[in-house]
């Protein structure tokens, strides 16, 4: 009998697209990576772009399948490069969907087809939007696309006849405009263009996902599914604990391979509940844990704040993300303003819009205000047009978290440009700790030219080493003056430009720029729960708390609560994601449950399994 691989390198080979669904571990990249290699063993000169949602997953896919003619990219960098090269269409489709107001501006009428013609350069596509340059980001990508090959079908041809096969990765997460959009019009081309898609509906947990629509391409008979029902990473009982999660007809088997990890385990689940707010570490040292718990440990949570509050980078988060006056000037003041058709100059501070506005100031505020320095009152100085454009976005701050070792990227590649510098400063440091030394020369700003040199660095770098519990602020000068790490022109723009904010982060002390780069370099347990879909772990320890988030909800989840259908499916998902990341130990933590989230707790995981903390 055919393997799920051999039947669909079957299907490669004869030409019918196809969609492989199979459950977390079950080898779905290790399954496209084999259908990779069987098309170039029987076609060695085919042409194949393979798919994929992130950059790790790429270079994953690069290094596991080194073909010099295999173009591996994500999805938006494989549909700029399909689009980019026809910028006439590009400009035209642009102002049309600001016109329709899929693409939302301010004033459309300023962003007409004249005016992208009229600009001296292509269209760019980068992290941000700045339309009057020409420039688009991410979001406007997947709608342009989706239009371009809409109302231009050679659009489709093209693609089709640039490859011979069109992999992809983790389809579960492709945008719907994409699925509805080029890949069905290629596969109704009927080109010799194979589409294969590889994914799980069930690990469907963003907010674009929409793996309902490749079911739409199989009933339009356009695509065939083949399915892989063995698991080859789970123990068996966490395997028969989330085979209970999932929400469509597939349960999972033991692979029992010789070679497969989860081979001969049994593992083990626990459901633990206290009835009052209790530490984490604290529940961590539960009796009931396993000794080697702490081993390969991987801490799952859903909102980045108790990341943030366990990880040692609080104030962070606090000033990046919650920062109440910012919020005032956001949310309140502005829409006052706006209210009173009050236009301000750029000179305005943010006290002399408080005195235009007649605003009181929140009791909450008042309290948050005193535990912070009095910080209302060092902040009325500052220009309120800068305030008021400051983002409240963790991303500026925690960037982008390394996951594996396929994980290439900049890790600051997202923060701002304060935040790029600071952890510039402690990459720095680090490498010194760690007696990485041609590292640490090659990095640092010091410029190094004779022994005494040599000697005077080894001082200051020492010296610098033990401020870490000074403020930012203070670090940052001493490394400047010490040539170690020199202050740039960009962090002096943007303490210019956002100085309401840069005040408040230099104030905090730097044991948290150490802390949040030791996160962001995976050298701590803790990880959002949608960052860890595709790894696994020794153990997993699943934190259950919404933290507020309204598109997930840990009670109405365990209740089974029929009016909020579309909150338990999405949290059902994210809990089974995390659940199934578990090669030995899994351990759920609830505070505070309710009886009926109990009586689901013991039926799923079963009663000796749930224990009160």
């Amino acid at each position: 009998m055919a393997t799920e691989i051999e039947k669909i390198v079957e299907h490669a080979h004869n030409q019918r697209s196809f969609v492989l669904t199979g459950g977390a571990g079950s080898g779905k990249t290790y399954a496209l990576i084999e259908t990779i290699k069987g098309v170039y063993a029987l076609r060695p000169k085919a042409k194949i772009a393979c798919i994929t949602f992130t950059n790790v997953a790429v270079n994953e896919i690069k290094e596991r399948a080194p073909f010099e003619d295999l173009v591996v990219l994500t999805i938006h960098e494989f549909l700029w490069m399909v689009i980019s090269r026809y910028q006439n269409e590009l400009k035209a489709c642009l102002a049309e969907l600001i016109r329709l107001g899929t693409i939302k501006v301010d004033d459309p009428y300023l962003f007409d087809k004249a005016h992208f013609e009229a600009l001296r350069k292509n269209i760019e596509y980068r992290e941000w939007t700045n339309y009057a340059n020409g420039v688009i980001s991410h979001d406007d990508l997947i709608s342009i696309t989706s239009y371009m090959f809409e109302h231009h079908t050679r659009m489709g041809q093209i693609v089709a006849d640039r490859y011979d096969y069109i992999f992809i990765d983790e389809y579960q997460d492709t945008f719907p405009e994409v699925i509805l959009g080029p890949i069905r019009q290629i596969l109704k081309l009927k080109r010799n263009c194979t589409i294969g898609l590889f994914g799980d509906p069930m690990q469907a947990i963003y907010d674009r996902s929409s793996p309902e629509n490749v079911d739409v391409l199989i009933q339009e008979g356009l695509l065939v599914r083949e399915a892989t029902l063995f698991n080859r990473r789970n123990p068996s009982k966490v395997l028969d604990f989330i085979n209970q999660l999932r929400l469509d007809d597939i349960k999972q088997e033991m692979a029992g391979g010789v070679h497969d990890p989860n081979t001969g385990k049994n593992g083990s689940i626990l459901f633990l509940y206290s009835e009052k707010n209790e530490r984490i570490e604290n529940i961590k040292k539960s009796p009931s844990i396993p000794s080697d718990f702490s081993d390969d440990l991987k801490e799952l949570f859903l909102v980045k704040r108790f990341i943030a509050e366990q990880a040692g980078f609080a104030s962070l988060h606090d000033v990046y993300v919650d920062d109440p006056i910012i919020k005032l000037c956001k949310y309140s003041l502005s829409g006052k303003l706006k209210k009173l058709g009050y236009v301000l100059s750029t000179e305005e501070t943010f006290k002399d819009v408080l005195d235009l506005v007649q605003t009181e100031i929140p009791d909450d505020l008042q309290r948050y205000s005193k535990a912070h320095g009095n910080i209302i009152d060092r902040s009325l100085g500052y220009k309120f047009e800068n305030m008021n454009r400051t983002r409240l976005d963790a991303d500026l701050y925690m960037g982008t978290k390394k996951m594996s070792e396929y994980d290439l990227r900049d890790r600051g590649q997202r923060c701002d440009d304060l935040i790029q510098h600071l952890m510039g400063l402690q990459e720095v440091i680090t490498l010194y700790e760690t007696r990485r030394y041609n590292d640490f020369i090659r990095k640092t700003t010091y410029q190094v030219k004779s022994t005494a040199d040599k000697e005077r660095l080894r001082d200051s770098i020492d010296t610098l080493v033990s401020m870490k519990d000074k403020s930012i602020a203070e670090v940052m000068k001493y490394a400047d003056e010490a040539g170690i790490w020199t202050l740039t022109e960009k962090v002096r723009r943007f303490q210019e430009k956002y100085a309401y904010r840069y005040m408040r982060t230099v104030e905090i002390n730097f044991s948290e720029i150490i802390n949040l780069y030791s996160y962001t370099e995976n050298n701590t347990p803790y990880s959002t729960q949608h960052g860890i879909k595709g790894a696994e772990f020794k153990n997993v320890f699943v934190i259950l708390d919404n933290g507020g988030w309204k598109n997930y909800n840990f009670e109405y989840l365990f209740e089974q609560r029929r009016d909020k259908d579309s909150v338990v499916r999405r949290t059902q998902k994210m809990f089974y994601v995390c659940c199934s990341r578990a090669l030995d130990n899994l351990i759920i933590y609830y505070q505070n449950p309710s009886e009926l989230v109990l009586n689901q707790a013991r039926a799923w995981f079963g009663k000796e399994n749930v224990k009160q903390v």
